[in-house]
């Protein structure tokens, strides 16, 4: 039980920093186009 819990919050830890990772990417990008046009 014990285990499941330490998963979960690594795959809790994992989804935010890929959240923020992506949220960066997508600021870039929107950036990117901003400057395109």
């Amino acid at each position: 039980m014990k285990k499941t819990a330490e998963n979960l919050t690594k795959a809790a830890e994992l989804a935010g920093t890929e959240r923020r990772t992506f949220g960066k990417l997508l600021k870039k990008t929107w950036a990117h186009s901003r400057l395109l046009r």
